[in-house]
């Protein structure tokens, strides 16, 4: 497996609030499907098998139905405008949103710059997704200087979110959507010697880890106008990224059972 220094804190120092503690102060979940009941915002659904998003110290937490538990940079997540990525999207699955910034459900700019993450949005035609995705669009460049600002406050262990910050970011994909690096080298007129600088100078990974990501053949390196293409691509196919399925080399983190992360039978965030 690669290794990127991108590492959560320590599990002993971890500390769980429940959903009613003043730390978590709006929490948004949606089914995608026909369900009006599960589309409205006001109610917060925890069926087994839900997707739970996890802000904690600068790290977005995915959870599948296997109980696997991964961290991601959060503009590995975010894009380059703060929507568009999807995250398990299987008609059956749950999307949960949880904000531990202060202020309104769909706050973006918030007077902390170390929030990086107020919302996660995705391109299905949700209300929610649409009025984010309308906001986010005509604040673009207020928010990519928040991104700027933000990643000054990431400590120096989290060396791939500082590297996001010069507009790379990475994600491996296998499933349902995947782009080989040949691909992406391709559509983005690099030749292969082009990207494999691109990686070992902007990305930091090494001249073995490179090789090692090739053989994978599922790399998506996305600059700000790569991340958006490939976005749009996806949903005129009529595709979606499940999470569940993902394989994330560089960025995976065992963490065992998700009770153990969720704390038994509640959706749980952790005080910012």
């Amino acid at each position: 497996m690669l290794q990127i220094p991108v590492a959560p804190a320590p599990r002993s120092s971890t500390r769980y609030e429940p959903l009613d503690s003043p730390a978590v102060s709006s929490i948004v979940a949606y089914r995608f499907g026909s369900s009006e009941e599960a589309n409205r915002p006001d109610r917060v659904l925890r069926p087994p098998g839900a997707a739970i998003m996890l802000l904690r110290r600068g790290l977005v937490y995915g959870h599948d139905r296997s109980g696997r538990c991964w961290p991601m940079p959060p503009v590995a997540l975010l894009g380059p405008r703060a929507c568009g990525h999807v995250w398990g999207t299987a008609p059956e699955t749950e999307f949960v949103l949880i904000n531990l910034a202060p202020g309104a459900a769909w706050r973006l700019f918030g007077a902390d710059p170390g929030n990086l993450v107020d919302q996660l949005v995705t391109f299905a035609d949700h209300p929610l997704a649409l009025l984010l995705r309308q906001h986010v669009d005509a604040s673009a460049p207020q928010l990519d200087a928040l991104l700027r600002r933000s990643m000054a406050t990431i400590s120096a262990r989290d060396q791939l979110a500082a590297r996001q910050a010069a507009g790379v970011v990475q994600t491996f994909h296998h499933g349902g959507y995947g782009t080989t690096v040949q691909h992406y080298a391709a559509r983005m007129g690099l030749s292969m010697r082009s990207l494999q600088r691109l990686l070992r100078e902007q990305v930091g990974l090494s001249p073995k880890q490179i090789l090692a990501v090739e053989r994978i053949r599922q790399l998506v390196v996305l600059t700000a106008d790569g991340w958006r293409r490939s976005i749009a691509e996806l949903a005129q196919a009529g595709g979606y990224f499940d999470q569940s399925h993902l394989r994330y080399e560089l960025l995976a983190h065992d963490f065992g059972h998700a009770e153990e992360l969720l704390g038994g039978d509640h959706i749980v965030g952790q005080r910012p």
